[in-house]
C-alpha cells in the first residue's frame, strides 16, 4: 500500500510505514542550525529531494525498498548478490513480495508521478488522502511551525504531482478533514478491506 497526501496513522500491529522522506530527513540537524534555512526547512528538503533525484529519479523508492530488502534479508535469510543484472530485477521483486509474510508495509510520502508508478508497478495499492487547502495548512503549522508552513512552496513539482495523483490515479480515496479518530477508522476500514 503506498499513501499519496498527508499524514497517516494505522490501527494493525502489522501495519508497518516506511517514508520516502526518510533519507532527505537525515538533514534535519544540519538545518536546524544553518539560519539561513531555519524556518524554510521544508524549501530545503524540497531542494534536496530535487538533487538526489537528479542522481537517480527513483532513489527515494530505491532506498525505502532497500530498507525493506534488508529486513526480509535478515527474516528469511536471502541473497541475491549474487544474480547477475538480466534476474536482479524480478528476484528482488520475489523476494519483496515476501514482506507480507510478516507485516503490511505503508509506504507514505509518494509525492511524484515516478513514486506512484514504482510502487503500483511493484502491486502496492495507492491510497489517496484528500484533505482541504486551508486545513492541510493548518496541520502543517502544527507540525513544522509558521514559519515553515508560509514559506512552504505550493508550486513545488511534488505539491503539483500528488494533487494530480489523488485527484486522478490512486484506486482509493480517503477523505482526510476530519478528526484523528476518523481517519483511523477509515484505516482500519481499509486495511479490512484489502
Amino acid at each position: 500500500m503506498i499513501i499519496h497526501g498527508s499524514q497517516w496513522n494505522v490501527l494493525s500491529p502489522k501495519a508497518v510505514k516506511y517514508n520516502l522522506s526518510a533519507l532527505i530527513r537525515i538533514i534535519q540537524p544540519y538545518a536546524s542550525i544553518s539560519p539561513e534555512w531555519i524556518g524554510n526547512e521544508r524549501t530545503l528538503y524540497q531542494i534536496y529531494a530535487d538533487k538526489l533525484r537528479e542522481i537517480d529519479i527513483n532513489i527515494l523508492n530505491k532506498y525505502t525498498i532497500g530498507v525493506i530488502y534488508e529486513k526480509i534479508k535478515r527474516k528469511f535469510k536471502l541473497n541475491i548478490s549474487d544474480l547477475d543484472k538480466d534476474r536482479f530485477e524480478s528476484k528482488l521483486l520475489e523476494h519483496i513480495k515476501r514482506i507480507r509474510e510478516i507485516e503490511i508495509p505503508i509506504i507514505v510520502g509518494g509525492r511524484t508521478i515516478a513514486d506512484f508508478d514504482f510502487w503500483t508497478e511493484k502491486g502496492f495499492l495507492a491510497v489517496g488522502l484528500e484533505v482541504d487547502k486551508d486545513i492541510r495548512f493548518e496541520r502543517l503549522v502544527l507540525r513544522d511551525g509558521l514559519e515553515t508552513a508560509k514559506n512552504s512552496n505550493s508550486n513545488h513539482n511534488t505539491e503539483r504531482d500528488v494533487l494530480y495523483i489523488v485527484e486522478n490515479l490512486c484506486h482509493y480515496i480517503v477523505d482526510n478533514n476530519g478528526t484523528k479518530e476518523e481517519l483511523k477508522a477509515k484505516a482500519k476500514e481499509l486495511l479490512e478491506i484489502f
